[in-house]
């Protein structure tokens, strides 16, 4: 039976602030569409991010499923630790594995209804089939992704690497290796992220036997990966310029360079992510508005 604070629990399980993130960089993907040509389609645009909606809240879902041990032993920030509602009420458990299946047909529906309608192509949903398996598989048996090791990596390349190219797609119908290779970068940030918010997760990772590179690295080689990640992440982006990034882009992501550098010298010294999250909630407004204005 559902009290007035159980269905308040279960929409924190979803992490609303993460979709608050996703969203702006499916956008991205579908603007770098318009910038090389193709026709911007509010219709596919809207169709491609509700379906890829489901499937993240999927990803996010059986995140807290798993992850409920690890959460009751570390402390917990707004983007790392979880939720946190598992530990206060372990029997949720069971309606957070089922929000898994549930979000994952709602989004298989939606993906057959959009490509039939011819809101979705092939192309699009290919995607969105390889991006749903992983980010489930990032953390569900019988993979369990995030606890072998590949946590920072497969989160680079699901967030920086396929949703843009994801939302690519949905514009333009096809896959392009540019585009992927042009998101290199951004991905890179997103792995320094992704090592930030480890980090203050990585005791209790340890604890019970989650393997991320926080919980096997030492601190100097963490801050040597971290440092080294954030510096290819803006030096790869001029070399760019032309091939499929275009200046104004490139030039955008300057401002959040202070940023980075600051959080580097933060980051392993303290328990909390945010300097590394401020950074990069300054870069991504920034492209966003970049290739906003690139394709006027």
């Amino acid at each position: 039976m559902l009290t007035h604070k159980k269905p308040l629990s279960i929409l924190a399980m979803a992490r609303p602030l993460l979709l608050i993130v996703i969203s702006p960089i499916y956008l991205i993907g579908s603007l770098i569409a318009r910038d090389v040509g193709f026709r911007w389609d509010s219709r596919l645009f809207w169709w491609g991010l509700l379906t890829l909606l489901p499937a993240v809240l999927a990803a996010n879902y059986a995140n807290e499923y798993t992850d409920f041990q690890t959460d009751a032993l570390t402390d917990r920030t707004p983007f790392s630790g979880g939720s946190g509602v598992l530990v206060q009420d372990v029997s949720l458990r069971r309606t957070a594995i089922w929000a898994v299946w549930f979000f994952t047909l709602m989004g298989m529906a939606l993906a057959w209804v959009g490509f039939r309608a011819g809101a979705l192509n092939p192309s699009a949903i290919f995607l969105w089939v390889v991006g749903t398996f992983v980010g489930i598989a990032y953390s569900l048996p019988p993979f369990k992704l995030a606890w072998r090791g590949w946590s920072e990596a497969v989160n680079a390349a699901l967030i920086g690497l396929l949703l843009p190219l994801y939302g690519y797609a949905v514009q333009s119908g096809r896959l392009n290796w540019l585009v992927l290779i042009g998101c290199i970068p951004f991905s890179l940030l997103v792995f320094v992220f992704i090592l930030s918010t480890n980090w203050a997760d990585r005791d209790a990772d340890r604890a019970v036997g989650k393997y991320t590179l926080s919980a096997r690295l030492t601190q100097t080689h963490l801050r040597r990966l971290y440092a080294g990640s954030a510096f290819l992440g803006f030096a790869l982006q001029p070399f760019l310029i032309g091939a499929i990034l275009p200046k104004e882009v490139v030039l955008s992501s300057l401002p959040a360079i202070p940023f980075l550098i600051w959080a580097g010298t933060r980051y392993t010294r303290i328990h909390s992510p945010h300097p590394t999250v401020i950074a990069l909630l300054i870069l991504l407004p920034l492209q966003l508005a970049a290739w906003v204005i690139v394709g006027m």
